[in-house]
């Protein structure tokens, strides 16, 4: 694939709302792999790509199955805050079934599935900006179309 996990869930919660191209006006930008400095940015979310599953290959082909780990951090002045936005974007993925996203360049993708497999776990709060922070883990099943 040419874009990872982190982009294409990236883009296809853009489409539905749940965060933002990154912009001064943006309440809930989303970003890839990083969250800004707090002093900038104090609402933000971020997908990161992390380690995901094979599960097994295919008897004729020998393709491996193979299902990319995704997290997603959410910060917010409010552990509230931060908690409902990390749950409206799990519920989001979640529901996901055979879902296409095209990216930029026009490389089209078909969410297959996206599987949740921890709870909202929160993490606390940055010690330089006292911002709360809350995660969500998942894998995913994701073919180039």
């Amino acid at each position: 694939m040419k874009h990872t996990t982190a982009q294409i869930l990236t883009k296809y919660l853009m489409g539905k709302g749940i965060i933002e191209t990154p912009s001064k006006q943006a309440i809930w930008p989303g970003f890839i792999s990083h969250l800004p400095g707090g002093k900038d940015v104090q609402q933000a979310v971020a997908l990161s790509d992390t380690q995901g599953m094979n599960d097994g290959r295919i008897m004729r082909t020998g393709e491996v199955i193979e299902h990319p780990g995704l997290q997603i951090r959410v910060r917010s002045r409010d552990f509230e805050t931060s908690f409902q936005k990390a749950t409206e974007a799990a519920d989001s993925l979640s529901s996901v079934i055979r879902q296409s996203v095209t990216m930029k360049d026009n490389t089209s993708y078909l969410i297959n599935n996206v599987s949740r497999f921890s709870s909202i776990l929160p993490m606390g709060v940055e010690p330089e900006t006292r911002l709360f922070l809350c995660s969500v883990n998942f894998t995913a099943t994701i073919t180039e179309i």
